[in-house]
């Protein structure tokens, strides 16, 4: 089935994490390539505890270097009106509408609760990156479920087909001597890489790009930016940063882009009052869950850089982020 693609994201300049600008240049690459027709893109309205604003500025920055001219947005501050702008943007999509919801749920629960029939008749699926796979008794929520966990079960629970990719395979309930109490394993779609790892295969102005966030630049010219002359001194040291990253796989499945490492198998999710989710596998659903492929996996920390898993998110990021020049 032939789709367009809407990427909701909570992208801000300065950062609040730099993984939205990794999701977003991704998003952009593929649209380049022709696997994604990506239609819009809606930055989240700042919370309070944000230091910046949303970056609109990032999304002109890949519209130049792709030569793409991909509309980006912001969600209004209310949720009901932001839900209605959704609702709008889903009936004037030329195709069935896929999403990728890599921030906070508000905007598009609101629009599922007042429109349920339209996500129903228009939407052909909903790539959801938050929550736990495995919760613990006791756990803290993840992130983005605490920002609105009314809002994570809506979608969850949604009128069309959803694809949910756990943050964490679980959270401890005590960090005790770890670095953080969140955990990889099979049902968790987080990785780590060290930034040089994909910075240092990138052209120039990809490296302009992902440097004008990272050091979380003021210069108010941020297309010419990109290109000016490399910063050796900056890539090498932001190079050296552990980076973890989510919502890689999420992208992927929505372009079609065939993977080895990992699949999103059929099951029956619930998820009630307070975000909490509880799931078994399915023969057959409208759910599906992020899962790696083998054996059950070792639970370990999430700030690891190996593993087959990582390598192949990596290998698809240098090919594909590679080839925007």
């Amino acid at each position: 089935m032939k789709t367009c693609h809407i990427h909701i994201t909570d992208i801000f300049h300065p950062h609040g994490d730099p993984d939205d600008h990794y999701d977003l240049a991704l998003a952009f690459a593929l649209h380049k390539a022709g696997l994604l027709q990506l239609e819009q893109v809606v930055m989240d309205y700042p919370p309070p505890h944000r230091v910046g604003d949303p970056a609109l500025c990032a999304a002109a920055q890949l519209n130049e270097i792709t030569g793409s001219h991909v509309p980006a947005c912001i969600a209004p501050r209310d949720e009901e009106l932001a839900g209605e702008r959704l609702c709008a943007m889903l009936r004037a999509a030329p195709l069935p509408v896929t999403f990728t919801v890599v921030g906070s749920s508000e905007s598009i629960a609101a629009a599922i609760r007042q429109q349920p029939a339209l996500f129903s008749e228009k939407c052909a699926g909903i790539y959801l990156a938050a929550g736990t796979g495995i919760e613990t008794p006791g756990g803290i929520l993840e992130y983005n479920v605490r920002l609105h966990p009314e809002a994570f079960t809506t979608v969850l629970n949604a009128p069309c087909p959803v694809y949910w990719a756990p943050c964490y395979h679980t959270i401890l309930t005590q960090a005790g001597e770890s670095i953080s109490p969140e955990r990889s394993g099979s049902y968790g779609s987080c990785y780590c890489i060290y930034q040089r790892e994909l910075l240092e295969h990138l052209p120039a102005r990809m490296q302009n790009y992902f440097l004008y966030m990272l050091t979380r630049s003021t210069d108010p010219k941020y297309l010419r930016y990109l290109d000016g002359a490399v910063d050796a001194a900056a890539l090498a040291e932001k190079g050296a940063e552990k980076r973890r990253l989510w919502s890689t796989p999420l992208l992927l499945h929505a372009a079609g882009v065939p993977c080895e490492s990992w699949e999103l198998v059929p099951a029956a999710i619930s998820c009630g009052e307070g975000g909490h989710t509880a799931w078994r596998p399915a023969e057959k659903s409208s759910r599906y869950i992020f899962c790696k492929k083998g054996e059950a996996l070792p639970v370990t920390d999430t700030f690891d850089t190996t593993g087959a898993y990582k390598e192949e998110m990596l290998a698809k990021l240098r090919c594909l982020l590679g080839a925007l020049e």
